[in-house]
């Protein structure tokens, strides 16, 4: 993945970090992720994958929000 792709990535972890619970979990989540996927497009379907797999609430709120924060990233600002 291009430097130009990873600062995104993690410009938008950044912004979502003050509405994530568990930030541990999904910063080490986001690092494997990094390292398995071509861009933040994959990531994003990956995201989306574990997020359906995984039985804790808590970090499915943590990927939805994270998820949020990034679907924003690509719109541009209604201001």
């Amino acid at each position: 993945m291009t430097k130009e792709r990873l600062e995104v990535l993690w410009r938008v972890f950044e912004e979502a970090a003050p509405h994530i619970s568990n930030l541990w979990w999904m910063r080490k989540l986001l690092v494997q992720l990094e390292a398995e996927a071509q861009d933040v497009e994959s990531i994003s379907k990956k995201l989306e994958q574990v997020r359906e797999e995984i039985d804790d609430i808590t970090k499915r709120t943590d990927i939805s929000i994270f998820l949020n924060y990034l679907s924003r990233r690509g719109k541009p600002s209604p201001f």
